[in-house]
């Protein structure tokens, strides 16, 4: 599309790139990247500092990459495929990030560009349906079985309407999520097909990049990623990602549903059948055989599990990844079968959810179901079997819980049942490369990965077992008056600030941050954000605060406080509610307490008086004694040590960097902009050496603070 009056043309790489102002120097290095990449049908890490225009400079280089392009000749062949790119047409981009928030974002920075692509969303029913009956149900499977069935009797309006008023869709329409569900209100056909629709034809198509990553996934979404461009977008987390998509934990708890809701239906359907019939056909003998099938494959499962032999002093043991097959094979479940019992699950799970009459959720068996899809996806490389494939990459952890434990409330932590007594099978990817490798399988043409925070970049390329020829660590837009690093060690008491497990605890440690804070409080003006390690952390030190001094009652005398809450219904009304504090003519401002790795610290912004300072109260490192971090730290050690993988980071190199990272992450939510300023406080005597390098590295650069604002900078720094 031609440049409007406000938009210039930059000639990049060959490629003339329409802007909508004069873009930076490092916006013009980062497209630069981008297109090469491109051009060559290659892969390309870049790393971008937040506020840099980032996420701009990506859709507008990679759009007049693929517009410079031939324009394909459309054949009857064509018409019929999802997906133009292994026809050789213009690829599709695939742009995927994290949340919908951060790709509402995305469609924001695209709208403000003269580029108008045919774009689509893809969604959950639970984002996407407005069908009150189908959102009623409880569970995600739930909704997905009732929503089927509707869709097969053609008993939904909203489906049915968006064959006949697809047409009202306007030119050039790029929805967000928000506005696609008030196209489909507004007109009455569904939102969630609406979007597979436009799928097919869609030039560039947003995405949570879960949904490219997972095989199952992209099966159930008909998501086509030959000969496609895959940009991952805010890809620090990238790593974990692929490594929880090809993982699952099952319970004898969830068996134990398993065998009762397989009761359940065998008892329903056969007094069904004798009610109506006088003797019982085919199809329901083998309905009923099937479900007979079933609950004998889930008591052996059962039991297997049960009899798995633990080391008596921590109730768990581990064993190696094909042990999966083993374990499953005594129930029958093999490589031949899967196909078969992955069938008769999904057959149950349809006669749960569709008779309202039997008042039961599918919950477990769909878990069992995604559990026996995760073990049997993907292809394997030739000369590699499963078993072989599973030894590399997986452990099998069983630990039974014999008391009752709290949930969880960290990310590396296994999911604690609330039973007296339990076991839990967990299936652990500890290969990101994994999944990576699995998008090169399918013939994806180029992966960008790009985030604000990806540094070391070796760790990524190696953990990932993808080359990426192309590379950039960007320079940030601000300059050393914008912002001021430093790290406080010791709080107004004298008392060291160390937020190690040894003392986070302690009444003189958690007094003395109090305090801490307390002054910055009353120095800083507009808002502050801080963040601390863990939910766990959070609670803990607000609760003493609370109850065992006053120190609560003195922030909040220079601060509205508000904390970032554990459910996603809460998050927005108290978001809301902080910017709103923060806009007001009172000009008390206000202190955001989140949590790191935590939604708040992974992508919200908080430019200008949101955020004039962000404080770190402790290092996120991860529970070293947990069992899936001890596992990861061992998978690494085995793999360079017994398999020659010395590319990979040692242990103690991913441990510290998951620390690292994360607090990066953290501090990137303020200075979202050339002109923002504020403050990045590390209150914890540790890593000094690390924090000082984050220090020298922003202040590289030599922008000013604006005049007008100099004097809320002095009271900062």
């Amino acid at each position: 599309m031609a440049a409007t009056m406000a938009e210039q043309i930059h000639v990049i790489e060959n490629v003339p790139v329409s802007f909508p102002f004069t873009p930076y120097p490092c916006q013009i290095e980062y497209m630069e990247k981008v297109i090469k990449a491109l051009q060559n049908n290659t892969n390309a890490i870049l790393e971008s500092p937040t506020g840099t225009g980032k996420t701009l400079s990506l859709l507008c280089a990679t759009l007049s990459w693929r517009q410079q392009l031939p324009a394909p000749v459309i054949s009857e062949w064509d018409l019929q495929s999802d997906s133009k790119g292994p026809l050789g047409g213009r690829p599709k981009i695939i742009y995927a990030s994290r949340t919908h928030s951060q790709l509402s974002q995305a469609i924001h920075e695209l709208k403000s560009t003269s580029y108008r692509p045919k774009v689509s969303i893809i969604g959950s029913r639970d984002q996407l349906c407005i069908n009150s009956e189908v959102m009623s149900k409880d569970s995600n499977a739930e909704k997905v079985h009732a929503c089927h069935a509707k869709v097969a009797a053609k008993s939904c309006t909203y489906y049915n309407n968006v064959d006949l008023k697809r047409l009202s869709v306007p030119e050039g329409f790029i929805p967000d999520i928000e506005e696609l569900v008030g196209m489909g209100t507004k007109n009455k056909m569904c939102p969630y097909y609406l979007a597979r629709e436009m799928k097919t034809e869609a030039d560039l198509i947003f995405m949570p990049y879960n949904y490219i990553l997972d095989l199952r996934t992209r099966l159930v979404h008909g998501i086509n990623i030959t000969n496609t461009v895959v940009i991952l977008d805010e890809a620090h987390n990238i790593e974990r990602v692929c490594e929880d998509s090809s993982s699952f934990e099952l319970t004898s708890t969830d068996i134990a549903h398993c065998i009762k809701d397989i009761d359940y239906l065998l008892k329903n359907k056969y007094e069904e059948a004798k009610e109506y019939l006088s003797e019982l056909d085919t199809q329901t003998q083998n309905t009923l055989k099937d479900l007979a099938n079933l609950k004998e494959l889930f008591l052996c499962l059962e039991d297997s599990l049960d009899k798995i032999e633990l080391k008596s002093e921590n109730n768990e043991c581990v064993k190696p990844g094909s042990y999966i097959f083993e374990f499953l094979g005594k129930a029958g479940i093999t490589t031949e079968t899967h196909v078969v019992l992955i069938d008769q699950c999904s057959q149950a799970i349809a006669s749960l959810t569709s008779d309202q009459s039997l008042h039961r959720t599918s919950t477990n068996l769909q878990k069992f179901l995604e559990a026996i899809k995760i073990v049997f996806s993907g292809s394997c490389p030739a000369g590699m079997t499963r078993e072989r494939m599973a030894s590399l990459h997986y452990r099998v952890y069983i630990k039974s819980d014999n008391n009752k434990r709290k949930k969880k409330s960290d990310v590396w932590t296994t999911d604690n049942n609330t039973d007296d007594t339990c076991r839990r099978l967990c299936y652990w990817c500890f290969n990101p490369g994994y999944a990576m490798t699995e998008l090169v399988r399918q013939g994806v043409r180029s992966v960008i990965l790009t985030s604000g925070t990806l540094s070391p970049l070796e760790s990524f390329t190696s953990e990932l077992q993808l080359e990426f020829p192309v590379s950039l660590q960007g320079s940030h837009v601000i300059g050393k008056d914008q912002v001021w690093v430093g790290v406080v060690s010791k709080g107004p008491d004298n008392v060291h600030l160390n937020s190690s497990y040894q003392t986070r605890f302690t009444p003189a440690y958690m007094d003395s941050l109090g305090n801490t804070l307390v002054n910055f409080f009353r120095i800083i003006p507009d808002g502050v954000l801080v963040f601390f390690p863990s939910y766990v952390v959070m609670e803990t030190l607000v609760t003493h605060w609370k109850e065992h001094s006053n120190i609560f009652m003195r922030m909040e005398q220079h601060k509205q406080i508000f904390k970032e809450p554990k459910f996603k219904n809460e998050f927005n009304s108290v978001m809301s509610a902080y910017y709103e504090k923060i806009g007001s003519a009172d000009k008390v401002g206000g202190a955001f307490f989140g949590v790191c790795r935590g939604k708040v610290s992974e992508g919200l912004d908080f430019a200008d008086n949101n955020g004039r300072a962000v404080i770190i109260t402790g290092l996120p490192y991860p529970p070293f004694a947990e069992p899936k971090v001890q596992l990861k730290m061992e998978y690494l050690k085995d793999a360079r040590s017994n398999f020659n993988r010395t590319e990979l980071i040692t242990d103690k190199q991913w441990y510290n960097q998951q620390a690292t990272r994360a607090v990066n992450q953290a501090i990137g939510r303020v200075i979202r902009h050339k002109n923002d300023y504020g403050a990045i406080i590390l209150c914890d005597e540790r890593k000094l050496a690390w924090f000082v390098d984050v220090r020298i590295s922003l202040n590289k650069a030599h922008t000013c603070v604006p005049q007008t604002d100099q004097q809320k900078k002095k009271n900062i720094t």
